[in-house]
């Protein structure tokens, strides 16, 4: 952490709260781990589908759940996108 860091929050839609775990950038590429829960319903599971995300510029995207808990009904899913512009609720920096 330090002056170039910004603080993400997590948002709720439809009853399904997105919060971001981690990120790992480098100069090529970057990483997300984000925590998806419902919850409302029942959703979300291991067989969870990122369909569409947008890296401006990236040239590579990959979104997979590598962990899922049936009890809080919560997937972690990894993000990975090669290159671009990483843009996250107005903040924009240049990978």
């Amino acid at each position: 952490y330090n002056e170039n860091s910004k603080s993400i929050n997590g948002i709720v839609d439809q009853g399904i709260e997105i919060k971001p775990l981690a990120v790992i950038n480098d100069d090529d590429m970057v990483i997300v781990y984000l925590i998806i829960q419902d919850l409302k319903q029942d959703r979300i599971n291991e067989t969870l589908s990122i369909g569409e995300y947008f890296v401006e510029g990236g040239t590579i995207h990959n979104a997979q759940v590598i962990d899922y808990d049936k009890g809080s009904k919560t997937a972690i899913v990894q993000v990975t996108t090669q290159g671009g512009r990483c843009v996250i609720e107005g903040y924009a920096e240049d990978l």
